[in-house]
C-alpha cells in the first residue's frame, strides 16, 4: 500500500470537487464517502447525480466551519490531502476496511488522534476500487492546528511489515507489505560538532533567537550578557506563547518539523539548536504554554553529555534542576527564557577572568543592541501590520529602532515603488521594492542625526539594497554586484521585501544572515540600479540647503498623509523613457497607521493626469469620507488572503 501526502493547499471545496468529479479519463465512478470525523455529513455523491452541487458545497461548509472560527490563527495550507492507493497484486477491500484504513493513518499522523473529541474534521473519499483519499482541515476543535509534524513519517511508522499482501485489517493486524529498510543514525557527536559551524556570528545567533520569540507573538524580549569568567552566560527571555512539553521536546531535534504562518520568521527548523550551540556549549531552555494551568517545562542539551554518549539526549529538568539564572524568570506568566552556558565560542581569552575578557563581553552586547536595532526595526517602531510593537532590551536598556531609509527627515525623499513577480520552487511571489533617496549632510535635520544614519558601516558600505523577509532585515547595505559602492551613490537606499515562499529564490541560508538575488530579478534590476544612482548622486552635489516647502493644505478629518504609490513593473514594449518619466522623486511623508499599505491615501502627482485607477478611486473615495484608514486595514487583510487580487489592484 502506498501513501501520498499532497502538499497543504487552501482549497477544501477544489479538492471535493475533483474527488468527487468523473475525472479526466472519467476514471472515477461511484464517488462515495467511506468515512468521515462524524458518519453524518451530506454525500455528495456522483457528480451527475441530482443535488450533487448542493451537497457539494455543504460538506465543504462543514469540513471548514473551524477554519472560519480561527479566523487569522488557522495556518496558511489548511487543507490536508492524502491518497492511499493498494499495491497491484492485493485483493479489493470493503468500504469498512478502507474506513478503519483512514482512520488508523489519521491517528498515527496527528490529524483526528482516536479517542480525541478535538480532532481535525476530514472524510474519505473513495471512487475507484484500488484507493481511497483524505481530506481534513488543519483547525482542530479547540482552534489550534494539529500535531501531524513529520506526517509521512508517522504514517510510515503505523504500518506494520506483513508477508506481502493486505491482511486483516479489522483485526488490527498486518494490512501493508512494506520494503525492508535499514535506519541509519547520524553519529551525534561528529555531527553536532559540524553543525556548531554553521556560519553564525554572536549578533546573528542573538537574532535568530528573537526571529522564535516574534514568532510566539511576544511583545517583550529581554536580552541579558552576564559576566562571570568561565561561568559568564547569556539569557534571552520573551513573554510569548511559550510551548507545552511535547512542543518543546520537538523544539531540540534538528530539522524540527512544525506549520508556520506565511509570516513567521522561522522556517528551517534549525535555528534554536544551531544558533545556540554555536555560541555555547550548554542549552538551556524553560517554556511556559499560554494555557491554564499550564506547567513550566525545562529541557537542556549539553554538549558535553552527547560527546561522552554519542548520542542524541537532551535532559527533561525537575524545578530544582533549573540553573540559577533561569529561576524566577517567568513567574506564573507564559514564555519563553534560553540560556547559554559555557561560551567557548565567545570568550577565547587565556584568562577568561580578565579585564579584557570582560570589556570583549561588554563591546558584544552593545554590538547585539545595535544588531537587533536594525534588523527588527520595523517591529520594534510598531510598522508591521496586525502586530503590537515589539519592546526589546539588552542589560535593561531599551533597543532603538534605526530607520535606515530616515523617512522622519523631510529632505529624504522616496522615488518609484515597484512590484515585480519571482518565480520559485515553492510558488511564485510578489517582491516589493521601496527606493529612497537620503538627504545630503547639509539638509539633515541635525548633525547628530546625520552621525546616526551612516549607520554600523558607515555611509559607504550603507549603500544598497535593504532586504527583508517577512519584515524583518537580513541584508543591510550592498549592492547585490549590481553595481559597485560608489561615494557619489552612498545616499541611495533600497528596501526590498519578499515573504518566506521566496526563500528558495534567494537563497536564504539558515542563519538568515545572506541572500542571493534571483537572475530574473537581476535583470529587472540592472536598468532601475542606474536610475537610482543619478538621482542620488544629483542628491549628493546638491550642497546649498533647499527653500522651506510651502505649508501644507489642513487634512479632511481621518485623512492619511501621503505615501508613494506602488506600481506593478512595466511591460517589455514599455520605453526606457516613460519609465524613467514616471520615476520622479516626491518628499516622503508618512503616516504610521499606513506604513505598510504602500500609497493608501495617496493622491495623483502628475498635473491633468489621466482618470483615476480603480486603486486611485478606492483611495480618493476613502479619504473623501475620512475613512483611509479603515481602507489601509482591508489592503492589509487582502495581502494576506490574496495576494495576486491585491497586486492587479496596484498594492
Amino acid at each position: 500500500m502506498i501513501a501520498n501526502i499532497v502538499k497543504p493547499g487552501n482549497h477544501t471545496y477544489g479538492v471535493l470537487a475533483y474527488l468527487f468529479d468523473k475525472g479526466r479519463a472519467n476514471e472515477h465512478t461511484d464517488q462515495h464517502i467511506v468515512a468521515s470525523w462524524d458518519d453524518f455529513v451530506p454525500d455528495p455523491g456522483p457528480w451527475d447525480s441530482p443535488g450533487h452541487k448542493q451537497r457539494l458545497g455543504q460538506l465543504t461548509q462543514a469540513l471548514d466551519l473551524r477554519v472560519k472560527q480561527a479566523g487569522d490563527k488557522a495556518p496558511e495550507g489548511h487543507v490536508w490531502h492524502c491518497s492511499i492507493r493498494a499495491a497491484p497484486e492485493d485483493r479489493i477491500l470493503t468500504d469498512a476496511e478502507w474506513a478503519t484504513i483512514a482512520r488508523r493513518v489519521l491517528h498515527a499522523t496527528g490529524i483526528a488522534p482516536d479517542g480525541d473529541p478535538d480532532g481535525c474534521r476530514w472524510v474519505a473519499v473513495r471512487h475507484a476500487e484500488d484507493h481511497v483519499h483524505i481530506v481534513a482541515t488543519k483547525v482542530r476543535g479547540d482552534l489550534r492546528p494539529p500535531r501531524n509534524w513529520n506526517d509521512y513519517h508517522r504514517y510510515s511508522s503505523s504500518i506494520t511489515v506483513g508477508d506481502g499482501r493486505i491482511g486483516e485489517v479489522s483485526s488490527g493486524g498486518p494490512f501493508v507489505a512494506v520494503r525492508k529498510t535499514i535506519e541509519v543514525v547520524p553519529r551525534a557527536r561528529r555531527t553536532l560538532t559540524s553543525l556548531r559551524n554553521l556560519g553564525y556570528d554572536l549578533r546573528h545567533a542573538v537574532a535568530d533567537i528573537v526571529d522564535n520569540s516574534v514568532s510566539a507573538d511576544a511583545t517583550t524580549v529581554h536580552v541579558t550578557v552576564h559576566f562571570d569568567g568561565t561561568r559568564s552566560w547569556i539569557r534571552i527571555s520573551d513573554n510569548g506563547r511559550g510551548m507545552d512539553a511535547e512542543t518543546l521536546s520537538e523544539a531540540f531535534r534538528y530539522g524540527s518539523d512544525r506549520e508556520y504562518n506565511r509570516t513567521e520568521l522561522g522556517r528551517f527548523g534549525f535555528g534554536l539548536k544551531s544558533a545556540s550551540t554555536s555560541q555555547c556549549r550548554k542549552l538551556t531552555v524553560l517554556s511556559r504554554a499560554d494555557i491554564p494551568g499550564a506547567a513550566l517545562e525545562a529541557r537542556q542539551l549539553d554538549l558535553d553529555h552527547i560527546d561522552e554518549v554519542d548520542n542524541w539526549e537532551i535532559f527533561d529538568l525537575a524545578p530544582d534542576e533549573l540553573p540559577e539564572p533561569t529561576r524566577s524568570v517567568l513567574g506564573a506568566a507564559s514564555g519563553t527564557v534560553v540560556l547559554w552556558e559555557g561560551l567557548d565560542r565567545v570568550l577565547r581569552y587565556q584568562d577568561p577572568f580578565g579585564g579584557w575578557a570582560k570589556k570583549q563581553l561588554i563591546a558584544h552586547a552593545e554590538d547585539i543592541d545595535e544588531h537587533l536595532g536594525m534588523v527588527f526595526h520595523r517591529f520594534l517602531a510598531g510598522e508591521v501590520a496586525d502586530r503590537e510593537p515589539l519592546q526589546i532590551t539588552v542589560n535593561g536598556t531599551p533597543v532603538e529602532a534605526w530607520d535606515p531609509f530616515c523617512r522622519t527627515e523631510p529632505s529624504t525623499s522616496a522615488l518609484q515603488e515597484e512590484d515585480m513577480v519571482v518565480r520559485s520552487l515553492d510558488r511564485n511571489g510578489i517582491v516589493h521594492l521601496c527606493p529612497f533617496v537620503l538627504p545630503n549632510q547639509n539638509h539633515f535635520s541635525s548633525q547628530a542625526v546625520w552621525k546616526r544614519a551612516s549607520g554600523p558601516k558607515g555611509w559607504n558600505r550603507q549603500q544598497g539594497f535593504y532586504i527583508y523577509r517577512a519584515d524583518r532585515l537580513i541584508q543591510s547595505g550592498g549592492w547585490c554586484r549590481l553595481r559597485a559602492v560608489d561615494e557619489h551613490a552612498k545616499l541611495v537606499r533600497i528596501s526590498l521585501k519578499f515573504f518566506p515562499e521566496l526563500d528558495s529564490a534567494f537563497g536564504v541560508n539558515v542563519a538568515k544572515a545572506s541572500v542571493t538575488l534571483p537572475e530574473e530579478l537581476r535583470k529587472e534590476l540592472t536598468p532601475l540600479v542606474k536610475t537610482w544612482g543619478r538621482v542620488a548622486d544629483t542628491a549628493y552635489r546638491q550642497k546649498q540647503r533647499p527653500p522651506s516647502p510651502p505649508p501644507r493644505r489642513p487634512k479632511p478629518s481621518g485623512a492619511a498623509s501621503a505615501s508613494p504609490a506602488s506600481t506593478v513593473r512595466p511591460s517589455p514594449g514599455q520605453s526606457d523613457l516613460s519609465r524613467e518619466q514616471d520615476s520622479s522623486i516626491r518628499p516622503a511623508t508618512f503616516s504610521p497607521a499606513l506604513a505598510n499599505h504602500r500609497g493608501v491615501g495617496t493622491t495623483s502627482r502628475v498635473p491633468d493626469a489621466a482618470p483615476l485607477s480603480a486603486r486611485g478611486a478606492l483611495e480618493a473615495a476613502a479619504s473623501q469620507v475620512g475613512e483611509s484608514e479603515a481602507l489601509s486595514r482591508i489592503v492589509s487583510a487582502l495581502r494576506t488572503l490574496s495576494s495576486e487580487v491585491a497586486h492587479d489592484l496596484g498594492w
